[in-house]
């Protein structure tokens, strides 16, 4: 095949797009976490498809992005105050990233069902941990299935461990404390995610760039 717009051959990018990764960095400077996020998600696709050109994205009617070129080619990312993420599959994805801190009570019925809450135990930081632990799973659920928080989230429930299990038949999540006070999730549709977490200790150098059709610059899922 011809040559695309980033610069590799079409034929050979295809026989790749059953590569996959997650990764996360921290981002030193707070406000630059949504271009970071990004950045890093440009990298991923680098490393993984060889993709270095403009990167185009579109929506779904449920508002999740999607690689206009590489449709094959699914992807989350996420980012929280000093911290992104982004996974890169085959496969539908979702990733969150959460740092621990001090939560309402109120979300734990507004979100938890009761067996969740019934694992919230121990003093104040294990719960705050188990509540984001929850928190993230819900979110990265959300984001694989393309409809961000928009279903119920008191009839998803988990059960915490290595790895994480949930009531959700068909899908599969990751889960991992980054630096002793991020927790990431990552949920994964139809297979088993036996992956490994890059943790990179600085954001990698921005390698093309990824905007929308309308030409505004890339912003994590605001479904999500």
């Amino acid at each position: 095949g011809g040559k695309d717009q980033n610069g590799a051959g079409s034929a050979g990018l295809h026989r790749h797009f059953d590569r996959r990764m997650i990764c996360t960095c921290p981002v030193p400077l707070e406000g630059q976490e949504h271009r970071a996020a990004y950045t890093l998600l440009a990298w991923a696709l680098h490393r993984l498809h060889g993709f270095s050109g403009r990167l185009v994205l579109s929506r779904t009617p449920e508002g999740k992005p999607f690689l206009h070129d590489f449709p094959k080619v699914r992807f989350s990312v996420s980012h929280c105050t000093g911290m992104v993420a982004c996974a890169v599959d085959c496969v539908e994805t979702g990733v969150d990233i959460e740092a621990v801190r001090p939560y309402s009570e109120r979300l734990t019925y507004r979100c938890l069902a009761p067996v969740e809450r019934e694992q919230l135990l121990g003093d104040s930081r294990e719960r705050e941990e188990a509540f984001f632990r929850f928190w993230t799973l819900k979110e990265s659920y959300g984001k694989a299935l393309g409809t961000g928080l928009g279903y119920p989230l008191r009839e998803v429930s988990f059960h915490l461990g290595d790895p994480p299990k949930s009531n959700v038949p068909g899908y599969f999540f990751i889960q991992k404390v980054i630096n002793k006070k991020f927790i990431l999730s990552v949920c994964k549709k139809g297979i088993p995610p036996e992956q490994t977490v890059t943790v990179l200790r600085h954001l990698p150098e921005r390698i093309g760039g990824i905007t929308y059709e309308d030409g505004s610059i890339a912003k994590p899922e605001g479904f999500g």
